[in-house]
């Protein structure tokens, strides 16, 4: 099969490998639909191996060269004797892979195992025509869902476990730092909920787009202007001072929640944060009800396909268009990698 294989910094390269080959009992292979570029995979593009294994890694037992992608959606193929799942059905498919007996998974944090792998980062991913996934990690869409809507549960899923660490109330005012994939998802989120947030951001068609959500936006330039306005802010850009720009922003005894990985160590005052008690709080990845969660949600609502997808490209145009160049109708920030 044909797949997108990173190699080096700036060296992806579409290859024929070995079609997978099911070796447990409860798997199921899947043909790929789309897969999304995620922030991540452009981070290994640009800046890698960030979290990439150079040397066999101890859990997965996979090193680089590796398939990237994590946000897949595709056809069920073959499943498992007991399975609910039956050839034909669209599945998305969950990204982490956790051990489930340490203190962290025994707590529903199994982001935060530290035996934790996620397909096309640590193991081979879903940047191809067919990946293995076991039963439980296989989510059905209805059947009125467009298929490529199936690519955003996983990084919608990441929305859902930022607003339930934000814990955010009926009264608080949200900021919202970067309108790419998760914070306009987020935005969309918010508005949902009957919160209308303020996004920053740089380029004015995302500033659009987070308008059609139902936000406002401004530029991220006017951001000192809105000094102690917000009780909950998402740092979603992972842009060198922004992190500084959101505690400046958050009221005191506020929360700051950071999503935006940074490729590059960039200065960081906390007095600030410290003299008005604001608390600055990472988050990562997804639990199964996350992901559960956002697939009713991405399933119902067609403002997160509408404004998130801004094109789809095929495997052979992943570097030129989906690294390089990437080309987006209106400025919309997901690139879906199409295998069909």
């Amino acid at each position: 099969m044909k797949a997108a294989v990173w190699h080096n910094r700036r060296d992806v390269r579409i290859e024929t490998v070995p079609d997978p080959v099911i070796r447990h009992s409860d798997e199921v292979l899947v043909d790929v639909s789309y897969c999304g570029i995620c922030g991540s995979d452009r981070e290994e593009y640009f800046s890698g191996p960030v979290t990439l294994p150079v040397n066999l890694h101890p859990v997965s037992g996979y090193k680089v060269p590796l398939i990237l992608g994590h946000e897949i959606v595709g056809r069920v193929r073959t499943a498992p004797k007991n399975s609910t799942l039956s050839p034909g059905d669209t599945v998305c498919i969950e990204s982490l892979r956790s051990c489930g007996t340490c203190r962290f998974c025994m707590q529903n944090q199994e982001y935060l195992c530290r035996n934790l792998i996620c397909i096309g980062l640590q193991t081979n991913g879903g940047m191809c025509e067919q990946i293995i996934a076991p039963d439980w990690a296989c989510h059905k869409l209805p059947k009125e869902t467009p298929t490529p809507a199936g690519a955003l549960v996983e990084p919608m899923s990441v929305v859902m476990h930022a607003w339930e660490a934000a814990a955010v109330g009926p009264y608080d005012r949200i900021g919202i730092i970067g309108a790419g994939t998760i914070g306009l998802g987020l935005a969309i989120w918010c508005v949902k909920n009957g919160v209308s947030p303020t996004v920053f951001e740089v380029q004015d068609d995302r500033k659009r787009l987070a308008l059609l959500a139902g936000a406002t936006a401004t530029s991220i330039e006017q951001i000192e202007d809105y000094t102690e306005n917000f009780d909950v802010v998402f740092e979603c850009s992972g842009q060198g001072l922004v992190l500084q720009h959101a505690v400046t922003i958050a009221s005191r005894a506020g929360r700051v929640i950071a999503l935006g990985i940074h490729g590059h160590s960039s200065p960081f005052n906390p007095t600030p944060a410290i003299l008005k008690e604001v608390t600055i709080k990472g988050v990562v990845g997804n639990t199964h009800e996350h992901f559960t969660k956002s697939l009713e949600w991405v399933s119902s609502d067609p403002n997160v396909l509408n404004l998130l997808v801004g094109n789809v490209v095929n495997l052979e145009e992943v570097v030129p268009f989906g690294f390089e160049q990437p080309k987006t109708d209106l400025g919309k920030p997901k690139i879906l990698v199409g295998m069909g």
